[in-house]
């Protein structure tokens, strides 16, 4: 008696093919045996050469088909339950120590996700997405003009609003931020303003008229339209955004992730009080300077990192020097949204939010302001599918390893329902 073989070979649809890194890809499989155990893998190599990799396994259902969009794995993989994008957002590093948050990428080149499929058969298929960082149309040039350091994303159509991207106490440029929402429909500057060539080397004495010309020079830009500007920052970035709306009117929108109610002072390379972030005509901006200073942090970070929040909670217990630098978020000449997770181990960024939307109120900001709040989500939060798994990371400023918070699938969840949210806030705001 024979025994009858599965030769199907699983047929894979991946689609689309080639897409901007914050539009969601659909993976589905046909032409295997019903019932049959399914493994799908996903892996893709970073800017630095790390691999990342995520795996499911499902079961086919009745017609030998399954699809991501509707089937959740069974347990043991690297995702639990229905999501389309699990396998993208699921990717973890492979090696030990903590990772590197793709957002915090060195190039704009695109990343090539591969799809790997084996049957119960033993019969595979495979495919490759390419996940733009940056749609063809948009051009990007260096600024290196009036003291600015910095990257504009243009698109060759028209002119369109501007924003201004800011980094946060890593420093640097927000190239792949800016990228995505020049790809968007806005003309986009990436302004670095300390830790980038010809900058300072630390986030101490920061003039904000630095960023007053910025906005001098993108109004001369062809490519934009009108002289209002919007403003996106994240964490200290986050502190700033708020502060240059406070400070200059022609700030018409600002977006805070992960944000900050008060001033805080400097960051340096060395422990000790830096001093000032932030100066405005040549006077230290008013920053948070308790009473009792904060405890030294530990020599060696625990697993998972080191978190801060609990001690910037006890800070907020000093109201005097709470009070002393709180950011008078009701003169900013727009609306404000704030993106917090519940779960921010960075600083407290959903507290911080309630301080700043209950400030608005009880001060009559007359504009449509939001608070957008997660649970599960920690300090990393923009953009969508991209993988979340990364807990802490070393920070390049300070060199200690920080705990971020959030899990997996809070931090991805987050990033799927704030970011078309925050796109349709700077349209409507900005025009």
């Amino acid at each position: 008696m024979s025994v009858k073989v599965d030769t199907r070979a699983p047929v894979l649809s991946a689609t689309p093919r080639s897409a901007l890194v914050d539009e969601p890809f659909a993976i589905a499989v046909e032409n295997v045996a019903p019932g049959a155990r399914v493994s799908i893998r996903s892996r893709l190599v970073d800017d630095t050469g790390v691999t990342w990799s995520a795996a499911a396994a499902f079961r086919a259902d009745d017609r030998g088909r399954v699809d991501l969009r509707r089937d959740a794995p069974e347990p043991g993989g690297s995702y639990e339950g229905v999501e389309p994008m699990g396998l993208m957002w699921s990717l973890r590093a492979e090696g030990d120590g903590p990772g590197n948050p793709l957002h915090f990428r060195r190039s704009l080149d695109p990343l090539q996700l591969r799809i790997e499929v084996a049957a119960g058969s033993g019969a595979t298929a495979t495919a490759t997405l390419e996940r733009l960082s940056i749609a063809p149309d948009v051009r990007r040039t260096a600024v290196r003009d009036r003291g600015l350091v910095g990257s504009f994303f243009e698109r060759v159509a028209g002119p369109a609003p501007a924003l201004v991207v800011l980094g946060g106490s890593g420093g640097g440029l927000s190239e792949p931020l800016a990228a995505l929402f020049a790809s968007h429909g806005f003309a986009t500057l990436a302004l670095g303003y300390f830790a980038a060539p010809g900058l300072p080397d630390e986030l101490k004495n920061i003039p904000l008229e630095y960023f007053e010309t910025a906005f001098d020079w993108l109004s001369e830009q062809r490519s934009v339209r009108g002289e209002r500007v919007g403003i996106v920052g994240a964490s200290r970035g986050g502190e700033l955004a708020l502060l240059l709306g406070v400070t200059f009117p022609r700030v018409g929108a600002v977006v805070s992730y992960a944000p900050s109610a008060l001033v805080y002072g400097g960051l340096g390379r060395t422990a000790g009080n830096p001093g000032p972030a932030w100066l405005y005509r040549g006077e230290p901006v008013p920053w948070f300077q308790p009473k009792t200073p904060p405890a030294p942090l530990p020599a060696t970070a625990p697993k998972g990192g080191i978190p801060l929040t609990p001690g910037f909670l006890k800070g907020l217990e000093d109201h005097e020097a709470v009070e002393r630098a709180l950011i008078p978020v009701e003169r900013v000449n727009g609306p404000i949204m704030l993106v917090s997770g519940d779960d921010d181990q960075m600083w407290p960024s959903s507290r911080y939010a309630s301080m700043i939307m209950r400030r608005l109120r009880e001060r009559g900001h007359a504009f449509a302001d939001q608070h957008l709040a997660y649970p599960g989500c920690g300090h990393l939060v923009n953009f969508p599918y991209v993988p979340t798994t990364v807990d802490s990371s070393k920070h390049p400023v300070t060199g200690h390893v920080f705990a971020y918070g959030g899990t997996p699938e809070g931090q991805a969840h987050a990033r799927e329902d704030s970011w078309p949210k925050v796109l349709a806030f700077l349209r409507e705001a900005l025009g």
